[in-house]
């Protein structure tokens, strides 16, 4: 019966002590430290001893990534996984482990052979040398070169550089000069050889307009003059809801504006939303989306503002008309004819009123009326106003400057 007992206790001692040995082993932190993975999507890497080891393109479009990391349990590495770096500048990776012991990892560039970069150097209209740089897609095997539209021509040169010194290429050479006029190029590929021309890899060279512009807009709609001017050169009133490189375009009273049809031209090879032709509502402010061929993108608003008599004068403050000996013509569009017309002077608000002489109806619909007034106006500003043959009275925002010979 002793003997049982001492074997009892001998047990629970045992328990006592391997549970304490298990607990104690739970508490001591982890000092592994490894990086288990490194990868980057499209690129070629691997881990040897303490190196990571990329193998890039020869080209370097994009010296940013962002690799997906797998570290030991509990450990952390910094740069964290998923962060995006500049394996140019990069030097290593650090694993600190849960004992708070840290392990090094250098980050080694391998380089492959092949075009490194490659572009076009062009003269601007300010003589000053500009370069556009080519993408170069290795497994697509394209160069792709942005330029604005027009800046292909008898001063631009093609360039190319290599990474490794056993590659030439056939034509276009560095120095060769390119022509054309944004979409076209001399060559549409650039051969890429190895040092004994064995062997041969064709790129497709392809060059793109940056230009994203509404060159023009015509609406199926009765106006007069310039049917259409850039935000910033119109009237404040006229502003609303644009912005300086927005259009305001202005037409008669009394047309449908739900259902216009405008003809636009826009950048060459660009294209825009709503797309010529197509049916608009005219009603409210339109936006239009001009996407270049090289996919970049810029909105122009464009307005219509309806109004009872259109002079050319009426739309941008900078203009105004010379008043010379009294007289001056002025030729507008209209609901109906001029009846009534005066002058007031904007600083002394005097009015002078004004005799018309003989109104012209043109084919077209638009109406030209010679105006006479006091001879004696100082120099000075004027603003014209006129009542049209319906009785509607206008104040058309149209400066006269008296005009002096010199």
């Amino acid at each position: 019966m002793q003997i049982l007992k001492k074997l009892q206790l001998l047990l629970l001692l045992s328990i006592v002590l391997l549970s304490s040995c298990s607990k104690e082993d739970e508490n001591v932190p982890s000092s592994e430290k490894d990086i288990i993975s490194f990868s980057i999507e499209g690129i070629e890497t691997k881990i040897e001893n303490n190196q990571i080891i990329v193998t890039l393109p020869a080209s370097r479009n994009n010296a940013l990534y962002t690799p997906t990391i797998v570290v030991s349990d509990k450990a952390s590495v910094y740069p964290e996984s998923g962060t995006e770096v500049n394996l140019e500048e990069i030097t290593n990776y650090t694993v600190y482990a849960e004992d708070n012991s840290e392990k090094s990892y250098d980050v080694v560039i391998n380089r492959l052979e092949g075009i490194r970069s490659v572009g076009v150097n062009y003269k601007s209209k300010y003589g000053q040398t500009i370069t556009c740089e080519g993408v170069v897609d290795e497994q697509a095997k394209t160069i792709t070169i942005d330029m604005p539209y027009g800046s292909l021509g008898s001063e631009s040169f093609f360039y190319i550089s290599f990474q490794g010194d056993s590659y030439s290429t056939s034509v276009p050479k560095t120095g060769d000069a390119i022509d054309g006029e944004g979409q076209t190029i001399l060559y549409d590929k650039v051969s890429l050889f190895n040092e004994d021309y064995s062997k041969k890899t064709d790129y497709k060279l392809i060059v793109r307009n940056t230009e994203a512009e509404l060159i023009k807009i015509d609406l199926p709609l009765r106006s007069y003059g310039i049917s259409y001017i850039s935000a910033i050169t119109t009237y404040e009133k006229y502003r609303e809801g644009l912005e300086d490189r927005d259009l305001v375009y202005f037409v008669l009273e009394g047309q449908d504006l739900s259902n216009v049809k405008p003809s636009l031209v826009c950048s060459k090879n660009a294209t825009i939303k709503p797309s010529s032709g197509e049916s608009v509502d005219f009603r409210n402010i339109v936006p239009f989306e001009i996407t270049s061929e090289s996919g970049y993108s810029v909105q122009k608003k464009v307005k219509v503002v309806a109004k009872k008599i259109i002079i050319v004068n009426d739309q941008d403050y900078r203009s105004s008309t010379p008043i010379e000996n009294g007289n001056f013509i002025i030729y507008y569009d209209a609901i109906s004819k001029i009846k009534e017309a005066s002058l007031t002077s904007v600083d002394t608000k005097q009015v002078y009123p004004c005799t018309l002489g003989g109104t012209v109806q043109k084919p077209e619909g638009s109406y030209y009326v010679n105006i006479s007034t006091n001879s004696n106006l100082a120099e000075g500003r004027y603003h014209l106003k006129v009542v049209l043959e319906n009785g509607d009275k206008v104040d058309t925002d149209t400066y006269c400057t008296p005009y002096k010979r010199n």
